[in-house]
């Protein structure tokens, strides 16, 4: 995904032949690989919250517990 994003917005920075804007460059491009990558991963993370959220709401404890074959809940013990 990070390599998707930084590849379609054109956000990779060349390295030039002078010493100091190579040093920007790489700088500019770790910066840019690290936000992404934490936004990516933040992203996915709020993305399966909301999806167990939403598959507890939906769900009846009843199908989970036939389907799974033990009992279902936030403090199931077995």
């Amino acid at each position: 995904m990070v390599v998707w994003i930084i590849v379609a917005h054109h956000l990779w920075e060349r390295t030039a032949a002078q010493e100091e804007a190579r040093e920007q460059a790489v700088l500019y491009n770790t910066a840019t690989a690290l936000t992404l990558s934490v936004a990516v991963l933040f992203s996915y993370a709020v993305l399966f919250v909301l999806v167990l959220v939403v598959a507890g709401f939906f769900l009846e404890s009843g199908f989970l517990q036939s389907n799974l074959g033990h009992p279902v809940g936030l403090s199931a013990t077995t």
